[in-house]
């Protein structure tokens, strides 16, 4: 055997041993391969359930928002037929209150300390 002969024959070990190293490394790395593939078509259907659920958020948000808009316009009516009527209110009873003061002032023998506030002491 000549050593070209013996090179050659080295050689083609050493291919024939990459390609049964190769192969097994294929037979090993395939399964794996397949699972991601499988792991990747639930990784979709994830995705696209994730999507319906976000289109119903936002309708569900859409609704929401009418109703908050819906909701304040009542409470703004609310507040616009109520507010005038309780400001009228209010300054009726201030004059009430200020016409009382004035005619205690004017009845003789009648001071402050004879006419007191509900939870206030008597002079």
């Amino acid at each position: 055997m000549t050593l070209t002969q013996v090179f050659l024959l080295v050689i083609t070990l050493c291919v024939v041993t990459l390609t049964v190293g190769m192969m097994l490394l294929i037979l090993r790395v395939l399964p794996l391969v397949r699972g991601l593939g499988a792991l990747t078509e639930e990784g979709r259907a994830l995705g696209r359930r994730l999507h319906d659920v976000t289109s119903e958020l936002e309708a569900m948000v859409k609704d929401v928002r009418r109703v908050e808009e819906r909701a304040a316009g009542v409470v703004r009516g609310v507040i616009d037929r109520v507010e005038p009527p309780l400001q009228q209110l209010t300054a009726v009873l201030s004059g009430v209150a200020a016409a009382i003061g004035a005619i205690s002032r004017m009845l003789p023998g009648m001071g402050r300390s004879e006419i007191a506030r509900p939870g206030e002491p008597r002079e």
